[in-house]
């Protein structure tokens, strides 16, 4: 431990602290983050954690015909600490693979010019291990496991919640 952590872990066990200062405490911790308490309440060292963030920007690719889900899905995104891209369909995301690698692309099945399965087909025939994760109304069987034996990695039904996708954005 270094003597942030232990001075930290003392003051916690030697300290007077109210219960919501300790469950705050205990939220901070789970985040990744070194907290130093103060009379203000709890704080983190920003330069701690700058290297880590550094590492995990993902680049995120949301193709979707309604810009109001884009925008959702990329407020989300951001939130959790991704940088996000946008296409409007399946051959404008084509073509933004081609020119750029993404580290996961969010998908749409029904979009004018080409369809999601179409152009999922195409993005795995040019690279085969960036993660799709389907985005469709379209939520019978038959669907999903044309999905999958396109080689998707997960297919949402909408209506869906963005809490969720993203757990399986973290997940994938």
């Amino acid at each position: 431990y270094d003597d942030r952590t232990v001075s930290g872990v003392f003051q916690r066990l030697f300290s007077f602290s109210s219960p919501k200062k300790r469950m705050m405490e205990r939220r901070s911790t789970q985040r990744g983050r070194t907290c130093f308490p103060s009379r203000m309440g709890l704080y983190w060292d920003p330069e701690e954690n700058r290297e880590r963030e550094i590492m995990e920007k993902m680049t995120l690719l949301i193709v979707d015909d309604e810009a109001r889900i884009r925008t959702l899905i990329a407020k989300y995104a951001a939130f959790e600490g991704y940088e996000t891209e946008e296409a409007e369909n399946g051959m404008q995301a084509v073509e933004k693979c081609r020119k750029q690698n993404y580290d996961l692309i969010i998908m749409d099945v029904m979009m004018p010019e080409l369809d999601g399965f179409s152009a999922a087909s195409m993005i795995r025939k040019e690279d085969d291990r960036i993660p799709l994760i389907m985005l469709s109304a379209r939520g019978e069987e038959y669907d999903k496991l044309f999905g999958f034996e396109l080689g998707i990695d997960d297919y949402v039904v909408k209506p869906f919640s963005p809490k969720e996708l993203m757990a399986r954005v973290n997940a994938v």
